[in-house]
């Protein structure tokens, strides 16, 4: 794909979920994900319907994390992490878990973002007053699923250099941390993650008794890998932890990736759900590409990434921009369908497009 077929690609599936998305939307992880996408294609096309959306979307929600109903945090996120989180500690207050679920502040990307390019508009204040909160707090073992890395790993380091505040870094990295060592959601021989502990080997198996390693939860850690790295720069200490199980993952999913060069909802048991799955693919095809861009991985990577990406778009970018083959809001594998699609899966087609077309006239190819 050339650098005018990614751009139309790119165009018509963005214009075509802008015609057809809701004219409210939330800041929860989901559609901050797209807005992410959408950011960078204002930056890459100049169109200024996207960057009047991203406004738009970041004064309708205040610039801020996301709404809920006042009984919210009682009724759902209490059981969310001592329940199902299996945290040993419990708040008196149940609104500070509000603060401590990286899904509010997913939207501080996009919002950082645009205050780059429109300092005299927005703010950042609403998102850092949760993140003051988790620095504040002793606690560092709520961040139960590893979706947090997507959400929220970078945000914290982005905080640490704008403020010159280590302390925002310091808290992220021993969350990061926890998961991976205390929990015990990375799998040192295979180089995947579990997504939370009920995926762990001892708790679950596929139907062919094999390990469940979700696609979209491992493209949700390989991608806030990158995204954090290209952040924090070589210079960083935790540079070297997050790229080095960056390239561990990497061997890990060209292993798993199928023939036909896209990747099934289990990694590793791809007939488990035999279809391929479209947002796990985008994950691992825009971290590839930025990594390659980035100078982490070499050369050679790019030729698997142009064989994927065509595959993926031939099947999933249908002839009006819509975007198929998605699986929906899930945390473990499960079945996809072609008329199936998601705002995360279209913000990530948008920023794989962005990385490509990014590498592309860097190298001076059209």
């Amino acid at each position: 794909m050339n650098v005018k077929q990614a751009l139309d690609k790119l165009i018509l599936v963005n214009d075509r979920y802008l015609k057809n998305k809701p004219e409210e939307m939330g800041s929860g992880w989901d559609v901050a994900t797209y807005f992410m996408g959408c950011m960078e294609a204002y930056k890459l096309t100049g169109k200024k319907e996207y960057i009047d959306t991203v406004l738009k979307w970041c004064e309708l929600n205040e610039w801020g994390p996301r709404k809920q109903p006042a009984d919210y945090a009682e009724k759902i996120l209490v059981n969310h992490f001592t329940v199902e989180g299996k945290l040993d500690w419990q708040y008196e207050n149940p609104e500070d878990y509000l603060n401590v679920h990286a899904d509010y502040v997913c939207c501080g990307r996009t919002y950082l973002e645009v205050m780059k390019l429109f300092p005299e508009i927005g703010t950042f204040d609403k998102v850092k007053k949760i993140l003051d909160f988790n620095v504040a707090d002793p606690h560092v073992d709520y961040w139960w699923w590893v979706d947090t890395i997507h959400m929220a790993l970078a945000v914290y380091h982005q905080t640490s250099l704008m403020t010159g505040d280590s302390r925002y870094a310091e808290k992220a990295h021993a969350l990061y941390l926890d998961m991976k060592e205390r929990r015990g959601y990375y799998d040192k021989e295979d180089h995947l993650w579990f997504r939370d502990m009920k995926y762990t080997p001892d708790v679950m198996r596929s139907r062919n008794h094999k390990k469940v390693f979700w696609s979209r939860g491992n493209g949700w850690v390989y991608a806030g890998l990158i995204q954090t790295m290209e952040v924090i720069g070589k210079d960083s200490e935790y540079y070297a932890e997050y790229e080095k199980v960056f390239l561990d993952m990497t061997e890990a999913l060209i292993r798993t990736r199928s023939a036909d060069g896209l990747w099934r909802s289990n990694l590793d048991d791809p007939e488990d759900y035999p279809s391929p799955e479209t947002s796990g693919t985008l994950l691992f095809l825009h971290s590839m590409i930025k990594a390659v861009r980035l100078g982490v991985l070499d050369e050679s990577y790019v030729k698997i990434f142009t064989e994927s990406f065509d595959a993926i778009t031939k099947l999933a970018v249908f002839e009006d921009g819509f975007l198929g083959w998605v699986q929906g809001v899930e945390q473990k594998p499960g079945s996809v369908y072609p008329d199936t699609t998601h705002t995360y899966a279209v913000g990530y087609y948008i920023l794989t497009c962005c990385e490509w077309i990014k590498y592309c006239r860097e190298k001076g190819i059209e």
